[in-house]
C-alpha cells in the first residue's frame, strides 16, 4: 500500500511530468484554472526544463519523477511524456499518493491501463484520461440534446479529423514509443467522444490503415477509418488522416428525428459552430468558445477538492486501448 492522498485545499498543486509542448500546454491551462497551481515540473531534457520553468516562472524543477514524488506539497501530476511511459509513470505517482491525469492515449496496451487503473485504486487516488474532447460546450451541448431524445433514436455517429503533417512528426514516428499512427494519437479524441456521445457501449469494431504519401515513417498509418456498433444499434464512423491540407474536424450526429452539425469541433481550439435540424426545421445554436484543456484541469481540481468522480475514468482510457488494438490487429493479419 503506498502513500495516502492528502486532502488539499483551496487548491489543487499540481507537478508536472514532461515539458514538451504537451507539457507546455498543461502548464498555461493549469495556470488559468483558479482552483490549481504548478508547483513543479520534471524532464530529463535539461534544456526544456530550465526553459519551461524561466517561462512560466515555476518554483521547483527536477530531473526525475522520484524526486517530485517526494515533495509533499504536489497533489496531483499531469503525465504529458509519451505513452510508452505513461504506465510506469503513472503506477508510481499512485504509490507515492498523487492523484493522476494522463495524456491519451492511456498507455501502449490494455495490461497496462489495466495496471494504472488498479494501481490507481489500490492507493486512494484519483485518475482521469485526458480526452479533451469532451469539454468542447458544443459536444456537450450535443450530448444533452440526446440524452433528452431531441434527435429521437440515435442511428448514426460521426467524428472526422483531417489535418497536413507535411514533416517528420517526432516521436510520433516511432510506434514503440507512441503506440501507433495518427489513431493512437488524433484517433483517441474521437474514439471516446463518440462513445461519450452515444452513451454506450462499443460491441463491434472494424477499422482499416493507409499511408499515401512519405511524410511519415512506414511503421505508422497516416490515414485510419474505424466503423463502431454500439450497445443501443447506433453506429459510429471515424476519419482521422494527417495526409490532406483540407483541415476538417467535424462531428455529425443523426437519429430518428433529425441531426446535428458540429464544424471545427474536434480540433481543440473550443471553438466552433452547430446547426440543429429537426422534421426539416432549420437552426444555429451559437455558444461561447471554451479553453478545453482548462475545463478538463478545473474538472479535475474541483474532483480531488470534494472527492468526487472524474467524467473520463480509467475505464473510460482501457476501452479507448481496447478498440484501438482491435484496429491494429486487424490491419495486422
Amino acid at each position: 500500500m503506498g502513500k495516502t492522498a492528502r486532502v488539499v485545499s483551496p487548491r489543487v498543486k499540481w507537478g508536472i511530468v514532461g515539458t514538451g509542448t504537451m507539457g507546455c500546454t498543461a502548464i498555461k491551462a493549469l495556470k488559468e484554472a483558479a482552483s490549481a497551481e504548478v508547483v513543479a515540473i520534471t524532464d530529463v531534457n535539461a534544456e526544456a526544463r530550465r526553459k519551461a520553468q524561466e517561462t512560466f516562472e515555476i518554483e521547483h524543477s527536477f530531473d526525475n519523477l522520484e524526486l517530485l514524488l517526494e515533495k509533499a506539497d504536489v497533489d496531483a501530476i499531469y503525465i504529458a511524456t509519451p505513452p510508452y511511459l505513461h504506465c510506469q509513470q503513472a503506477v508510481q505517482a499512485a504509490e507515492a499518493g498523487k492523484h493522476v491525469f494522463c495524456e491519451k492515449p492511456m498507455a501502449m496496451s490494455e495490461e497496462e491501463c489495466q495496471r494504472m487503473i488498479e494501481a490507481c485504486k489500490r492507493n486512494g487516488v484519483k485518475l482521469m484520461v485526458g480526452f479533451k474532447a469532451r469539454f468542447n460546450s458544443y459536444h456537450q451541448h450535443l450530448r444533452k440534446m440526446i440524452v433528452k431524445g431531441e434527435l429521437g433514436e440515435l442511428v448514426f455517429l460521426r467524428a472526422e479529423r483531417i489535418v497536413l503533417i507535411d514533416c517528420k512528426w517526432g516521436w510520433h514516428e516511432d510506434p514503440r514509443i507512441s503506440g501507433g499512427g495518427v489513431l493512437a494519437d488524433l484517433g483517441t479524441h474521437a474514439i471516446d467522444l463518440l462513445r461519450y456521445l452515444a452513451g454506450s457501449e462499443v460491441t463491434s469494431v472494424r477499422g482499416i490503415t493507409s499511408r499515401v504519401t512519405d511524410y511519415h515513417s512506414p511503421e505508422i498509418e497516416e490515414t485510419g477509418s474505424i466503423l463502431l456498433r454500439f450497445a443501443n444499434n447506433a453506429q459510429g464512423i471515424i476519419n482521422i488522416s494527417i495526409a490532406s491540407p483540407i483541415d476538417r474536424a467535424d462531428v455529425w450526429a443523426c437519429g430518428t428525428r433529425g441531426e446535428v452539425i458540429c464544424r471545427n469541433t474536434l480540433g481543440g481550439a473550443g471553438n466552433g459552430s452547430m446547426e440543429v435540424i429537426i422534421r426539416g426545421k432549420r437552426r444555429q445554436v451559437t455558444l461561447p468558445a471554451n479553453n478545453e484543456y482548462q475545463c478538463e484541469v478545473e474538472h479535475f481540481s474541483q474532483c480531488i477538492l470534494h472527492n468526487r468522480q472524474p467524467l473520463i475514468s480509467g475505464e473510460d482510457g482501457l476501452e479507448c486501448t481496447r478498440i484501438l488494438t482491435r484496429v491494429y490487429q486487424e490491419e495486422s493479419r
